[in-house]
Protein backbone atom coordinates (compact mmCIF):
# COMPACT_ATOMS: atom_id res chain seq x y z
CA UNK A 1 0.00 0.00 0.00
CA UNK A 2 1.29 3.44 -0.94
CA UNK A 3 1.43 6.14 1.62
CA UNK A 4 -0.11 9.51 0.69
CA UNK A 5 3.35 11.09 0.24
CA UNK A 6 4.42 8.24 -2.02
CA UNK A 7 1.25 8.65 -4.08
CA UNK A 8 1.92 12.36 -4.54
CA UNK A 9 5.53 11.66 -5.55
CA UNK A 10 4.38 9.03 -8.07
CA UNK A 11 1.87 11.47 -9.60
CA UNK A 12 4.54 14.17 -9.92
CA UNK A 13 6.88 11.65 -11.56
CA UNK A 14 4.16 10.44 -13.95
CA UNK A 15 3.35 14.04 -14.87
CA UNK A 16 7.02 14.78 -15.61
CA UNK A 17 7.26 11.68 -17.80
CA UNK A 18 4.23 12.79 -19.80
CA UNK A 19 5.72 16.29 -20.20
CA UNK A 20 9.05 14.89 -21.39
CA UNK A 21 7.35 12.53 -23.83
CA UNK A 22 5.24 15.37 -25.18
CA UNK A 23 8.32 17.57 -25.66
CA UNK A 24 10.15 14.74 -27.42
CA UNK A 25 7.28 14.17 -29.84
CA UNK A 26 6.98 17.91 -30.56
CA UNK A 27 10.68 18.19 -31.33
CA UNK A 28 10.66 15.17 -33.62
CA UNK A 29 7.78 16.68 -35.56
CA UNK A 30 9.47 20.09 -35.52
CA UNK A 31 8.96 22.69 -38.19
CA UNK A 32 11.87 21.59 -40.42
CA UNK A 33 10.67 19.77 -43.51
CA UNK A 34 12.77 17.78 -45.98
CA UNK A 35 13.01 20.68 -48.45
CA UNK A 36 14.32 23.03 -45.76
CA UNK A 37 16.79 20.42 -44.57
CA UNK A 38 18.06 19.93 -48.13
CA UNK A 39 18.47 23.69 -48.59
CA UNK A 40 20.48 23.97 -45.38
CA UNK A 41 22.68 21.03 -46.30
CA UNK A 42 23.33 22.56 -49.73
CA UNK A 43 24.26 25.84 -48.01
CA UNK A 44 26.90 24.10 -45.89
CA UNK A 45 25.08 23.19 -42.66
CA UNK A 46 25.60 19.79 -41.08
CA UNK A 47 21.95 19.54 -40.10
CA UNK A 48 22.27 16.29 -38.17
CA UNK A 49 25.10 17.67 -36.04
CA UNK A 50 23.19 20.91 -35.49
CA UNK A 51 20.09 19.02 -34.41
CA UNK A 52 22.16 17.02 -31.91
CA UNK A 53 23.56 20.25 -30.52
CA UNK A 54 20.00 21.61 -30.18
CA UNK A 55 18.71 18.46 -28.46
CA UNK A 56 16.95 17.29 -31.65
CA UNK A 57 14.66 20.30 -31.38
CA UNK A 58 14.31 21.55 -34.96
CA UNK A 59 12.23 24.51 -33.85
CA UNK A 60 14.96 25.71 -31.51
CA UNK A 61 17.62 25.22 -34.18
CA UNK A 62 15.64 27.18 -36.76
CA UNK A 63 14.86 29.93 -34.26
CA UNK A 64 18.56 30.55 -33.69
CA UNK A 65 19.69 29.89 -37.26
CA UNK A 66 17.18 32.38 -38.69
CA UNK A 67 18.80 35.12 -36.58
CA UNK A 68 22.18 34.57 -38.22
CA UNK A 69 21.72 36.74 -41.36
CA UNK A 70 20.87 39.79 -39.23
CA UNK A 71 23.67 39.22 -36.73
CA UNK A 72 26.23 42.00 -37.19
CA UNK A 73 29.54 40.15 -36.92
CA UNK A 74 29.96 39.69 -40.69
CA UNK A 75 29.78 43.46 -41.21
CA UNK A 76 32.32 44.04 -38.44
CA UNK A 77 34.68 41.55 -40.07
CA UNK A 78 34.40 43.25 -43.45
CA UNK A 79 34.93 46.69 -41.93
CA UNK A 80 38.01 45.53 -40.04
CA UNK A 81 39.51 43.94 -43.16
CA UNK A 82 38.82 47.10 -45.17
CA UNK A 83 40.57 49.17 -42.50
CA UNK A 84 43.51 46.77 -42.20
CA UNK A 85 42.60 46.24 -38.52
CA UNK A 86 44.01 42.84 -37.57
CA UNK A 87 42.85 43.05 -33.95
CA UNK A 88 39.27 44.02 -34.82
CA UNK A 89 39.23 41.49 -37.64
CA UNK A 90 40.45 38.79 -35.29
CA UNK A 91 37.69 39.56 -32.77
CA UNK A 92 35.00 39.47 -35.47
CA UNK A 93 36.38 36.36 -37.19
CA UNK A 94 36.70 34.55 -33.86
CA UNK A 95 33.11 35.43 -32.94
CA UNK A 96 31.88 34.32 -36.36
CA UNK A 97 33.85 31.09 -36.03
CA UNK A 98 32.07 30.37 -32.74
CA UNK A 99 28.61 31.15 -34.08
CA UNK A 100 29.13 29.02 -37.16
CA UNK A 101 30.43 26.14 -35.03
CA UNK A 102 27.36 26.28 -32.79
CA UNK A 103 25.05 26.26 -35.81
CA UNK A 104 27.14 23.58 -37.58
CA UNK A 105 27.62 25.84 -40.61
CA UNK A 106 30.67 23.83 -41.57
CA UNK A 107 31.58 25.47 -44.88
CA UNK A 108 31.56 28.96 -43.38
CA UNK A 109 33.15 27.75 -40.15
CA UNK A 110 36.12 26.25 -41.97
CA UNK A 111 36.99 29.48 -43.76
CA UNK A 112 36.38 31.70 -40.71
CA UNK A 113 38.60 29.38 -38.68
CA UNK A 114 41.42 29.92 -41.18
CA UNK A 115 40.76 33.68 -41.21
CA UNK A 116 40.87 33.72 -37.42
CA UNK A 117 44.31 32.15 -37.44
CA UNK A 118 45.53 34.55 -40.14
CA UNK A 119 44.36 37.51 -38.12
CA UNK A 120 45.68 36.09 -34.85
CA UNK A 121 49.09 36.22 -36.55
CA UNK A 122 48.38 39.80 -37.74
CA UNK A 123 48.22 38.75 -41.40
CA UNK A 124 45.37 40.87 -42.77
CA UNK A 125 46.37 40.17 -46.39
CA UNK A 126 46.04 36.40 -45.93
CA UNK A 127 42.60 36.90 -44.37
CA UNK A 128 41.61 39.15 -47.27
CA UNK A 129 42.74 36.39 -49.63
CA UNK A 130 40.10 34.10 -48.11
CA UNK A 131 37.36 36.69 -48.37
CA UNK A 132 35.87 35.50 -51.68
CA UNK A 133 35.48 31.96 -50.30
CA UNK A 134 34.03 33.32 -47.05
CA UNK A 135 31.62 35.61 -48.91
CA UNK A 136 30.36 32.77 -51.08
CA UNK A 137 29.76 30.57 -48.03
CA UNK A 138 28.15 33.43 -46.09
CA UNK A 139 25.85 34.36 -48.96
CA UNK A 140 24.78 30.73 -49.46
CA UNK A 141 23.95 30.32 -45.78
CA UNK A 142 22.07 33.62 -45.53
CA UNK A 143 20.12 32.94 -48.71
CA UNK A 144 19.01 29.53 -47.44
CA UNK A 145 18.13 30.85 -43.99
CA UNK A 146 16.03 33.66 -45.44
CA UNK A 147 14.06 31.16 -47.53
CA UNK A 148 13.14 28.78 -44.73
Amino acid sequence: ACLPEQQRARRRHDGMERSLLSARVRSERGPMNDEQKSMLIAAGMDVDAALKRFMNNAGLLLKHARRFPDEGTWGRLLAALDAGDAEGGFAAAHTLKGITANLSLTALHDVTDAMTEDLRAGNVEAARGRLSEATAAYDAVCSALRQI
